[in-house]
């Protein structure tokens, strides 16, 4: 369910399609340990996602909590009482997208703001698939209704199995593939709708399809047949490969994959399972895992494992943050530390001190697709920057203009140079001294996480700025 996250990996594929799909797999121990999470208030934990500073964003049966080191915030709307949310997804800007129980969509903005979106005119259905495309439209599914489409005017494309080949309105994952193809995950098997077309395409997988990813330039699909439990790869979305799964999870529904920043593969099943490389790691009750059903997987930023789980709340894997120590014969997790050379972001900034000066300050901005032209929905961060600039007349800023490494080289060095030149532009039309700016494009040479990891990718493709004061 997660799409940014989520997470947010190197050299995990090559390893992986040498080995894996000859030799089997072999079980292996290594020293991670399992831990739950005991001050969230809430058991059913279905979805978690990670922001670009670390943040995990917790979506429960009982609404969304923000977790920043020991702080757990409630998130919700003033005017909502209750908001029980079965999926989020933060999208490349860093607003939050959220799914409730009963066919309504929240966004909480990066300026912290509330958006509202509702399909109940097709019924109180779960969201159980939520996403964006490049060009921004809203893709959505309703579990046991229809997958809508919704574009950035508010017109809707419906699909169901009565006005499309869609064959099964029971919609368990929904995703968008760097490509713009949109991938349904049903209970009769893998539907493919590819950009601009309008009939879905059954793909090889006949079964109960229960999650997608995309790691590598490669799909990963978890399906639920009558036998067994099946994992596919489909390798460079050009060849179907399956992935031998082990035993202790065979007979599972697996809700959901992830790869963490090493490139290991975890998956959320009756137990933990995590693929590094052709061996797998099983983390069930004897390792801490107290929950017989997780419903959700994803790794933050530091390599930490976050679990979501039915009943039993939130539990975390790791090698180095995880402390567990005991209580009421359940394993609890002390807090793990944070990374404090995070990103700052220019919204935390009210006033200018020296605690922010030569640090990255990241500026939540966007462009149009592969082109140096800013979005209207970054013009509202802009403004509060040449503001702040303009009250502040003894400093002076350098912009930075990053990108993902796909593409050519040559051509994304020009790309960063040529985004953070736009801001600079915008700054001097709000009549900020262009001598105050300076900008520089370091392409895709500064990457804060691996861009082999399509889910982590979009957090390398960022606009920051490092404020100083006058020489």
């Amino acid at each position: 369910m997660n799409i940014l996250q989520h997470c947010t990996t190197p050299n995990f594929g090559l390893g992986l399609a040498l080995g894996l799909f000859l030799s089997g797999y072999q079980l292996f121990s290594q020293d991670y340990r399992v831990g739950a999470y005991t001050k969230l208030p809430v058991k059913v934990v279905n979805c978690v996602a990670i922001d670009f500073q670390n943040t995990k964003w917790i979506a429960t049966e009982s609404g969304v909590y923000s977790l920043v080191g020991d702080n757990l915030q409630l998130q919700m709307p003033t005017d909502v009482k209750s908001m029980a949310t079965n999926i989020i997804f933060i999208d490349e800007i860093g607003n939050k997208w959220i799914g409730t129980y009963n066919a309504q969509v929240y966004c909480l903005t990066t300026s912290k703001q509330w958006k509202y979106y509702t399909f109940k005119d097709f019924g109180d259905f779960v969201v159980s698939g939520l996403a964006l495309d490049s060009e921004q439209n809203m893709w959505v599914a309703l579990y046991e209704n229809a997958i809508v489409k919704q574009d950035s005017k508010g017109q809707r494309t419906i699909f169901t199995p009565e006005n499309s080949n869609l064959e099964s309105n029971r919609i368990f994952a929904l995703f968008v593939d760097k490509h713009d193809g949109v991938w349904a995950g049903t209970e009769k098997g893998l539907f493919f709708l590819e950009k601009g077309e309008k009939k879905w395409k059954q793909e090889k997988l006949k079964g109960q399809i229960n999650a997608i990813a995309e790691y590598d330039g490669s799909l990963w699909i978890t399906m639920l047949t009558n036998e067994n439990t099946e994992f596919w790869k489909y390798d460079k979305f050009k060849e179907w490969k399956q992935v031998p799964l082990p035993q202790e999870i065979l007979k599972d529904r697996i809700k959901e994959i992830a790869f963490d920043v090493e490139g290991k593969c975890w998956l959320a099943a009756s137990k933990i399972a995590c693929l590094n490389k052709e061996k797998w790691t099983i983390y069930g009750k004897e390792q801490g895992f107290s929950s017989e059903a997780a419903l959700d997987v994803v790794t933050d930023l530091q390599g930490q494992v976050w679990v979501g789980t039915e009943g039993k709340g939130l539990f975390t894997v790791g090698q180095q943050h995880a402390q567990v120590v005991e209580q009421k014969n359940e394993p609890i997790l002390a807090e793990p530390t944070l990374n404090t050379n995070k990103v700052v972001n220019l919204a935390d900034i009210s006033t200018i001190t020296d605690n922010i000066l030569n640090k990255n300050i990241k500026l939540n901005i966007a462009f149009e697709q592969s082109k140096a032209v800013l979005t209207i929905s970054s013009l509202l961060e802009l403004d509060k920057l040449a503001k702040l600039l303009k009250e502040n007349s003894d400093y002076q800023i350098e912009i930075a203009g990053h990108t993902d490494n796909i593409g050519n080289p040559v051509a994304n060095q020009k790309l960063s140079e040529e985004r953070s030149e736009a801001v600079k532009n915008y700054l001097v039309l709000q009549k900020v001294q262009a001598e105050r700016v300076k900008t520089i494009g370091y392409g895709g040479s500064k990457p804060i996480t691996d861009n082999k990891n399509e889910k982590t990718r979009p957090f390398n493709r960022r606009v920051e700025m490092v404020l100083m004061k006058k020489k």
